[in-house]
């Protein structure tokens, strides 16, 4: 039974070749299956964190790379796609030109991404739009002056900052793709070259071309720019005052469940010697 992600194409020596389909149903569950395992490398690095993001200010900071890779993938797709067919070579077919753009999307593309999110970080700090400066999400809400809580600022999440921030890092990833595009293009008689080389043996083993095609380089690619971008797509500045203030709304004070238990059996051991030393003190005393 032929693999419905690999099409028959016959060259012009009419010699049976391997072609892989980006778009075929098993190629879309690869592609599925590759984002399932990219966004765990946040996850994870969530848990790495010290101090660690509130859920809820995590989450606002990858789904900005939620939808920028969603819109990366679509124009990955439609790059390779294009370059196929208007650099047609029968050696190289889609999937090889998708590989060459996923390596440039993950490399090249990660450093133009943060240079360009700096820039406009350094704009917005000069001409004081300090909330749309990335990660900065957060507004301080007076309160009632005469309420008896003592402290009369609340923190709250400005979800318009996030929606505008998004806005600005999907077009920073797009102006970041179209400057990669007209590198594949301009260098793309000797990238078909190199494509040749590389996968000179390969060619021979569909699976293991999808495979790394697919799955590998992408996982790969995809660890390393989530987990790069990420470190600038937070917040990363705070002020003295800030700093105190946000400390409940930006951080997640609970921390992980091994430093719950180590602070509390920390706690105990303290207090079990506090009362020990009244004892003492007591029977001295006596």
């Amino acid at each position: 039974m032929m693999n419905p992600l690999i099409d028959n194409v016959v060259d012009e020596n009419d010699e049976i070749t391997k072609e892989c389909n980006l778009l075929g149903n098993e190629g879309i569950a690869f592609q599925a299956g590759l984002a399932f395992i990219s966004f765990w490398v946040l996850i994870i690095k969530r848990q790495r964190e010290k101090p660690k993001r509130s859920f809820r200010v995590w989450f606002l900071d990858i789904s900005k790379q939620g939808f920028s890779a969603a819109t990366a993938h679509s124009l990955n797709l439609a790059l390779a796609i294009w370059l196929a067919e208007k650099k047609s070579n029968a050696s190289v077919d889609s999937c090889m030109w998708y590989l060459v753009t996923i390596l440039f999307d993950t490399t090249l593309g990660v450093f133009i991404s943060i240079a360009f999110l700096l820039l406009l970080d350094k704009l917005f700090d000069t001409c004081g739009f300090n909330s749309l400066k990335s990660g900065n999400y957060f507004k301080v809400v007076e309160k009632d002056p005469l309420s008896s809580v003592s402290q009369t600022k609340e923190v709250s999440i400005n979800y318009l900052a996030w929606l505008l921030q998004l806005f600005f890092w999907i077009l920073i990833v797009v102006s970041a793709k179209v400057i990669l595009g007209f590198l594949q293009q301009y260098f793309a008689s000797a990238l078909i070259f190199v494509m040749n080389i590389v996968f000179s043996g390969i060619n021979l083993f569909p699976t293991l071309k999808l495979l790394i095609v697919l799955v590998v380089a992408p996982t790969l690619g995809n660890a390393f720019q989530f987990w790069m971008s990420d470190n600038f797509l937070k917040k990363r500045d705070f002020s003295k005052d800030d700093s105190a203030m946000l400390e409940g709304a930006f951080f997640d004070n609970q921390g992980d469940d091994i430093d719950n238990k180590n602070s509390t059996s920390n706690q105990s051991t303290r207090k079990g010697s506090v009362e020990l030393g009244k004892i003492t003190k007591s029977s001295v005393d006596n």
